[in-house]
């Protein structure tokens, strides 16, 4: 995948087609620059989004749109999902500058399984 510098990119996660209602929470960080850029959590439809950088939209899925792509959003993203049954996909994630002004993307995929008998705690 790629984009241009100053265009917005998206990635959708793939193999995750959830709604929303299975999932805890989802984290996105910039590992590389020890960032985190993004708690969500899905509630009823209505997701609530803690983050601070406004060209980053994220979606109740996980899915993650960069607005306005430049040289700093360059490097290592982690997504991780939690489910509702203790489930942990982590997503890994490089975007990378190639050709000048063209953004690439390559995802890693991770599935950890975790059985837990507690229910709403966050395992980081």
């Amino acid at each position: 995948m790629s984009a241009q510098d100053g265009e917005t990119f998206t990635f959708h996660l793939p193999n995750v087609t959830s709604n929303g209602s299975d999932i805890q929470s989802i984290e996105w960080k910039q590992t590389d620059k020890n960032k985190l850029l993004a708690i969500i959590k899905p509630q009823n439809g209505n997701p609530v989004i803690i983050h601070q950088d406004n060209r980053f939209q994220f979606m109740q899925n996980g899915s993650i749109s960069i607005r306005e792509v430049k040289q700093e959003d360059t490097g290592n993203y982690t997504c991780k999902i939690i489910y509702k049954n203790g489930t942990i996909k982590e997503h890994n994630i490089s975007l990378t500058l190639s050709s000048g002004k063209f953004y690439s993307l390559t995802s890693l995929i991770q599935n950890v399984q975790m059985t837990r008998l507690l229910k709403g705690i966050v395992v980081s």
